[in-house]
C-alpha cells in the first residue's frame, strides 16, 4: 500500500511538471 502510495505521488508530480512545462510553452 505504502508503495503504490509513492508510485501514485510520483505520477501526480510528474504530471504536474509537465503541465507546467506546458503552460510555459504557451506563455512563451
Amino acid at each position: 500500500m505504502n508503495k503504490c502510495n509513492m508510485q501514485l505521488r510520483h505520477m501526480t508530480r510528474k504530471v504536474m511538471t509537465e503541465q507546467k512545462n506546458n503552460a510555459k510553452v504557451i506563455v512563451m
